[in-house]
């Protein structure tokens, strides 16, 4: 209704979301080096380039793609210019974007930037930053008792910089809006939380099981894997399969290079699912109906058929708040708001929130400000990075000791 609308929005800019993020129309009639013009643009009306794009390309390079040599960065090129050319050709695009702006971004680098997700599963990614994005983001479905269904997403990644990235995006074709998803991984054209009304709402985990040999995962690029940014508007944009007509198989089964989880809700009763994917296939989903509750199911970074380590509880707050809420509460976008924007689930990391309805097509995001205890000796759980004013100077908790879910 309206007024719960008013009163989400106005909760959330007043206490927890620092903005609603801009929104790009991208529009597939368009040719594809054009469909992202003005994007770029759009980003640095509120922030400048150092800030946003340079603080977050300055981190990963040093995590992550200094690390690379000539002929992978080659190998990236090509393999998208082979298997996926509609997106190179957009990638093309979006280099002239930034070229425009004052800006030198190779497709080459933006390339590399696609497949991220894929790296970063690999030894190419140095040890500390492995243990930041092994805790990142949290996936929701929820079904109330006249079988609606909600999706809630936080996508939690650091540095903070990328909140000044975030763009909600209308995907557009014939003049009509198809679908829409928000990211800030958007400059590598894909969206890792998407809605399409009547079909699906998306979004996606972090899995890592182990570190895989990049010898392994450049192999599987050179062949074809999809890769994971792709993956959503790939399956809801080209194959337009709907939950009944195999959707979910269809996520099962898609080749990929490296493993996530999906976290997947359709538009009617029942529809809702985890699905841990390794690369080739799934190693097991957990159905809505089948989790501890019939009405939700919670995935954060963990194998749905295994408990929270202690340092990092956030499925098993949001399990409790769920339960605390009670279905009809947890149930509206704004209750579902209220479970994703507490802490734990809701942390210093978690750059942006999405709740989707599937049905409608719907989708309301905001970009986060940290709901976080101040100091160490205020937090419930012992994992540093959940403090701010502690994890930055570094002061020790005294006295802490372990905490018990029991």
């Amino acid at each position: 209704t309206a007024w719960l609308l008013l009163l989400t929005l106005g909760f959330s800019a007043c206490t927890l979301a620092t903005q609603v993020p801009p929104r790009f129309v991208l529009d597939l009639d368009k040719p594809p080096s054009e469909r992202w013009r003005g994007a770029v643009e759009l980003v640095l009306a509120s922030h400048s380039f150092e800030s946003g794009f340079g603080e977050t390309f300055a981190q990963y390079n040093k995590t992550l793609y200094d690390n690379l040599k000539p002929h992978h960065w080659k190998l990236l090129v090509s393999a998208l210019a082979e298997h996926f050319p509609e997106q190179a050709e957009e990638l093309a695009g979006l280099a002239k974007e930034f070229q425009k702006q004052g800006h030198y971004v190779s497709v080459e680098y933006l390339a590399g930037w696609v497949f991220s997700h894929e790296l970063g599963h690999t030894d190419l990614l140095i040890p500390s930053q492995r243990s930041e994005i092994s805790k990142s983001c949290t996936g929701i479905v929820v079904e109330d008792a006249d079988g609606s269904i909600l999706h809630g997403a936080n996508m939690d990644q650091s540095p903070k910089a990328v909140r000044k990235l975030t763009l909600a995006v209308d995907i557009m074709q014939k003049g009509a809006v198809i679908m829409s998803g928000v990211d800030w991984y958007w400059f590598t054209t894909g969206v890792t939380r998407v809605v399409r009304k009547g079909v699906a709402a998306l979004s996606e985990d972090w899995r890592g099981l182990e570190i895989l040999d990049h010898r392994t995962v450049f192999e599987a690029i050179r062949l074809g894997a999809v890769p994971q940014v792709f993956l959503y508007r790939t399956v809801l944009q080209k194959y337009s399969v709907g939950w009944s007509d195999g959707l979910v198989e269809v996520l099962r089964s898609v080749r990929m290079a490296a493993p996530m989880y999906i976290i997947a809700a359709g538009p009617a009763s029942g529809q809702g699912v985890v699905i841990a994917r390794s690369p080739t296939s799934s190693d097991g989903d957990l159905h809505l109906g089948a989790g501890p509750e019939p009405w939700f199911i919670v995935q954060s970074n963990y194998e749905p058929w295994q408990p929270d380590p202690l340092s990092d509880p956030r499925r098993s707050a949001a399990i409790a708040s769920l339960r605390q809420f009670g279905q009809p509460a947890a149930t509206s976008p704004l209750g579902l708001f209220a479970v994703l924007s507490a802490f734990p689930v809701n942390n210093p990391n978690t750059a942006y929130t999405t709740v989707m309805r599937p049905a409608s097509g719907e989708v309301h995001a905001f970009v986060r400000d940290a709901s976080c205890p101040e100091t160490r000796a205020d937090a419930p759980f012992p994992d540093p990075r959940y403090c701010q004013r502690d994890a930055v100077e570094g002061v020790p908790r005294q006295g802490a000791e372990q905490p018990s879910l029991v």
